[in-house]
């Protein structure tokens, strides 16, 4: 038996990170070991816009140094969705930007019988 594709198409996407409203934001410090800071994130135009606290996170991702923006919401167990976006931001009216990242979703009431 095929496994059910799980993925979410970009709409949907969009509408999980416009729900969250806050996600967390990972990036490699400048010792090279993976970071992570919650931001405030608003999607838009395939991707999203981060206002992070001021920090090394921050100084970071503004930097265009590769990130990963995390979202995930959980009415259920049934219900939950995730999506990861993987990219380079780059400053955008003043906040850092992720445009055009590679998606990686899942919607587990896909997988429902």
């Amino acid at each position: 038996m095929a496994r059910p594709d799980l993925s979410m198409g970009a709409p949907a996407v969009e509408a999980l990170v416009a729900r969250c409203a806050t996600a967390a934001v990972a990036t490699a410090g400048a010792d090279g070991y993976p970071t992570a800071a919650l931001a405030v994130v608003v999607p838009g135009d395939g991707g999203c816009t981060l206002a992070l606290p001021d920090g090394p996170i921050a100084r970071t991702v503004a930097s265009g140094a590769p990130a990963c923006v995390v979202v995930d919401d959980w009415p259920s167990y049934h219900q939950i969705q995730g999506a990861i976006l993987r990219g380079t931001a780059r400053i955008e009216r003043g906040l850092p930007s992720l445009r055009g990242a590679t998606v990686t979703s899942f919607d587990f009431a896909k997988a429902a019988p």
